[in-house]
């Protein structure tokens, strides 16, 4: 049986995977140049360093975004949030407006768990 003639249970997919099958494809197909206006897994903000007496060592919590969608190079407009399909489509939503879209000062913030999009 060829591959694509398999029937793919979504819920066994990972994030990456969901991405690379579902939501980049689909970006794509949108008319958005994958080299010079889609960038994946962007960081917006570096590590923060941990101090603790002589020693540091980075913060792993550095903010990362799947997707930034660029209007031409450097001049970004919009980022997507994607999700594995444990959460609803809509779930990423707050984390991209929040965390994304006002760190980079875009208008446009979007979600995806492969199945569609929300977007504000």
């Amino acid at each position: 049986m060829s591959n694509a003639n398999k029937t793919v249970d979504k819920r066994t997919l990972s994030e990456t995977d969901i991405c690379d099958l579902y939501i980049s494809p689909a970006i794509r197909r949108t008319a958005w140049d994958p080299i010079t206006q889609i960038l994946r897994e962007v960081t917006l903000t570096p590590a923060p360093v941990v101090v603790r007496g002589n020693l540091a060592s980075p913060n792993k919590k550095k903010k990362l975004a799947d997707y930034v969608l660029y209007k031409e190079l450097g001049v970004p407009i919009a980022v997507v949030e994607a999700k594995d399909r444990h959460h609803a489509v809509g779930q990423g939503q707050q984390q991209a407006l929040l965390d994304y879209a006002a760190i980079l000062n875009v208008p446009c913030a979007f979600s995806s768990n492969g199945d569609g999009f929300c977007g504000a």
